[in-house]
């Protein structure tokens, strides 16, 4: 596991703002240290809490993560630490989004549904987007997670750096186009990824995505 003095470290060798970091709930306490020190260099922070944890939201502070991806799963436990509310009543998805929206103020949010696709908000214009999976034959979900993170991210940083005019695009946010265009690439990838066993060996290439995002009509 790494130490705090590590991540320090690492940090400290040119990683500034025109750089992102993906994390996960996976290391303890010491994970929402390593958020404050990413966001002190001024990185872009990705996070998905998973495993989400009774006190995650003790130990990550959730104002310092600019795009939040959950499963509805995660969605509804963290709902419920920040709420107070502990009864099995379903929560629909829309008045999840709506919540943690308000509660925090990150720059997207993105709440995962297996075969039934994905709900998003995306602050900056006020909108929310509704995609439906990218329909294979599920042989194996090992991944899938993984992979549609990396690509969501992979996307936003190529939109961004195709529309920055200096040689910084930290100030520069995604356009509402440029996200769902993410989100797409996203789902069709890990669509991709389940169809296939394994973990890294599943993870398609890029071409592959392209390929099949044409295909994709939303």
């Amino acid at each position: 596991m790494i130490s705090l003095d590590e991540a320090r470290k690492i940090l400290s060798q040119e990683f500034g703002v025109n750089d992102w970091v993906i994390m996960q709930n996976e290391i303890g306490q010491i994970g929402g240290e390593i958020l404050k020190l990413c966001k002190e260099k001024g990185l872009t922070t990705v996070f998905n809490p998973a495993p989400l944890s009774e006190n995650i939201i003790n130990v990550f502070s959730f104002n310092l993560v600019d795009y939040l991806i959950v499963n509805k799963l995660e969605a509804v436990q963290l709902y419920k630490q920040i709420s107070g509310f502990s009864s099995d009543e379903d929560i629909s998805i829309q008045d999840l989004l709506s919540f943690i929206s308000i509660k925090f103020k990150h720059i997207g949010i993105i709440v995962t549904l297996g075969s039934e696709g994905l709900y998003a908000w995306y602050r900056p214009e006020q909108k929310v987007f509704n995609l439906p999976a990218f329909k294979t034959k599920v042989l194996d979900t090992t991944g899938a997670g993984d992979t549609f993170t990396g690509y969501f991210v992979s996307s936003i940083v190529r939109s961004l750096k195709q529309r920055r005019t200096n040689n910084s695009f930290s100030t520069i946010l995604p356009t509402a186009e440029d996200f769902l265009d993410a989100l797409k690439e996203a789902t069709v990838a890990s669509g991709l990824a389940v169809s296939q066993l394994g973990a890294m060996e599943s993870i398609p290439s890029f071409n592959d995505v392209q390929k099949s995002k044409i295909m994709f009509d939303i």
